[in-house]
C-alpha cells in the first residue's frame, strides 16, 4: 500500500492508522520545534527551476488522473510546489538549527482566496512521503470531555534523501525568493482599531521599502566557522524574542517589517532580518558586500526616553545602584527594570517582584533580594509612574520611530543598514554617518543627546 497522509481537520477524510505519519518516531518536544508555512517564499533562479521541475514530475508520476489539467490548475500546482519546496529547503539550509519541522495546513479554509491549491499540496505531500523524501507527523483533532475540540497542523521536514536532491540541484539561499508583503503589520488588533495605519505610520512605508531593496541587493555574510552551535531543537535556548526566533539562521530572511500589536500606538519594532538573531559577538563578524562591519547601539534607551518625558537627561547608569555595579548586578537591574516596565497590575500599583531563576546568583555575598529591590526601585522613583502599566509596548513604538528615522537618513546616504531594534550595523567605513544619523534621530524626537555605544 502506498503510504499517504490526510489531516483530521475540517472537511478532511479520516485516514487509517497505516496512512498516518507514525507519531511514535518523534517526541512532542521535537515536533514543537517548527515554523509555519510561509506562502511568500518560493523557489528562484535556474537551480530553483531545476528542483521544481524534478519534484512536479515526481508528483505527477504518483498521480492517477484521467484528464489533463486546465492551465490555471497547472499554474497553481507549480506555485504550490514551489512554495512548499522553498519552505522545506530553507529549513534544511538553516545555519542555526536544521532540525525544525514545517507546519502545513491541510484543509480547504487554509487555501481559500489564495493562489495555492489544497489538492496540489496534498499530492506533493503524498508523493514525497511515498518516496521517502519527508518525515514528520500528521495533523489532527481531538475532542475534549466538554465536547470542545483542539487541533494541530501536520509537521514535515526533509529526509536525507530530499536533502541529497537539494544538493544535487545545487539549492542554496539564492534559490529561494521571499516576496515582500506589507511592511506594516498589526497583530491582535483590538476592536474599534482601524485596519489602515495612521498617517505618521504610513509615511514610514517608503523608507522600509527602499531599505529592503538595498538589503536584498547586498551580500550579507557570516563566516562558516562563526555560526553559534546549538543543540538541535533547542533554538529557544538562545533567549530570542518570538519574532527574532523565526528567521534565526535563515539567510533568505532579509525583508524588514514593522510589527505593531493591539493598535498602531504599541510595538512597531523592526523584524524579519536573520542577523537579528545572532549573538552580538557574532554580529561583529558579519560582512556587507565583503566589507567588515561596525555596530552602534543606543545605550539605556528606554530609561533615557522616560527621563526625557520628565524633561531630564539620564545621569549615570539606570541599571546599577550604589556600589552594586558588577556585570551580574547590572544584568539584574536590566531584567528587573524590564519586568516593572512590561507588567500590568489591575490598579497600576507596584507589586512584589519575586526573584526569577538565577537572580540570587547575581547578588553579592550578604545582599538579599529584600535589600536590593527597594533600593533599586527608589533610584528609579522619578520615572515610576510608567511602571506596572504595561508601558513597554508604547516605548517600543517610540524607539521604533527613532529606528525608522535612522534608516531614512542612512537611505539618503545610500548606505545598507541592518537594524537590530536599538542598534544598527553598517559597513565599517560608514560608522561616522551612522553616528550622525542616530544622534539626529534621537535629538529630533527627545531633544537630549543620546548614549551611543
Amino acid at each position: 500500500m502506498t503510504q499517504t497522509l490526510h489531516d483530521l481537520e475540517p472537511d478532511g477524510p479520516r485516514p487509517s492508522a497505516a496512512e498516518l505519519f507514525r507519531r511514535s518516531q518523534f517526541t512532542g518536544s521535537e515536533l514543537r520545534n517548527f515554523r509555519h508555512l510561509d506562502p511568500e517564499r518560493t523557489l528562484a533562479g535556474d537551480t530553483g527551476a531545476a528542483l521544481l521541475s524534478r519534484m512536479v514530475a515526481l508528483a505527477e508520476a504518483h498521480e492517477v488522473r484521467q484528464r489533463a489539467l486546465q492551465p490555471d490548475a497547472v499554474k497553481s500546482r507549480g506555485l504550490t510546489a514551489s512554495t512548499l519546496l522553498a519552505n522545506l529547503a530553507s529549513l534544511a539550509l538553516n545555519r542555526v538549527d536544521d532540525t525544525r519541522f514545517l507546519a502545513v495546513p491541510f484543509n480547504r479554509n487554509a487555501y481559500a482566496n489564495t493562489d495555492l491549491s489544497l489538492s496540489a499540496m496534498s499530492l506533493l505531500r503524498d508523493a514525497m512521503l511515498a518516496n521517502g523524501l519527508i518525515e514528520g507527523s500528521a495533523g489532527g483533532q481531538r475532542i475534549r470531555p466538554d465536547d470542545t475540540s483542539f487541533g494541530w497542523l501536520t509537521r514535515m521536514r526533509a529526509t536525507p534523501a530530499l536533502r541529497a536532491i537539494f544538493a544535487d540541484c545545487r539549492i542554496s539561499y539564492t534559490s529561494i525568493r521571499r516576496t515582500v508583503g506589507d511592511v506594516l503589520i498589526l497583530r491582535d488588533r483590538k476592536a474599534g482599531v482601524p485596519i489602515e495605519p495612521p498617517v505618521d505610520v504610513e509615511m514610514t512605508r517608503q523608507t522600509l521599502a527602499s531599505m529592503n531593496k538595498r538589503i536584498e541587493a547586498a551580500r550579507i555574510e557570516l563566516p562558516q566557522d562563526a555560526w553559534a552551535r546549538v543543540t538541535p531543537g533547542t533554538i529557544d535556548a538562545m533567549h530570542l524574542d518570538d519574532e527574532d526566533r523565526a528567521p534565526a539562521g535563515d539567510l533568505a530572511g532579509k525583508s524588514l517589517v514593522r510589527l505593531f500589536k493591539y493598535d498602531w500606538r504599541q510595538g512597531g519594532r523592526l523584524y524579519g532580518g536573520w542577523w537579528m538573531s545572532l549573538p552580538k559577538r557574532e554580529r561583529k563578524l558579519l560582512t556587507i558586500d565583503g566589507e567588515p562591519v561596525a555596530e552602534l547601539d543606543y545605550g539605556q534607551l528606554h530609561p533615557s526616553i522616560l527621563y526625557a518625558r520628565i524633561h531630564e537627561e539620564l545621569d549615570g547608569d539606570a541599571y546599577t545602584v550604589g556600589d552594586w555595579t558588577s556585570p551580574p548586578m547590572r544584568e539584574l537591574g536590566k531584567t528587573t527594570f524590564a519586568r516593572m516596565l512590561n507588567t500590568t497590575t489591575e490598579d497600576g500599583e507596584p507589586r512584589a517582584i519575586q526573584m526569577a531563576d538565577g537572580d540570587a546568583d547575581k547578588l553579592p555575598p550578604g545582599v538579599t533580594w529584600e535589600d536590593y529591590l527597594p533600593t533599586f526601585q527608589r533610584k528609579l522613583a522619578p520615572i515610576s509612574e510608567w511602571f506596572w502599566i504595561g508601558e513597554g509596548l508604547r516605548l517600543q513604538r517610540e524607539d521604533s520611530d527613532v529606528a525608522v528615522s535612522v534608516l531614512e537618513t542612512m537611505e539618503e546616504h545610500g548606505v545598507t543598514t541592518l537594524p537590530v531594534h536599538d542598534s544598527f550595523i553598517v559597513p565599517k567605513q560608514h560608522r561616522p554617518i551612522l553616528r550622525y544619523a542616530m544622534t539626529k534621530a534621537y535629538r529630533e524626537k527627545f531633544y537630549y543627546h543620546p548614549i551611543i555605544k
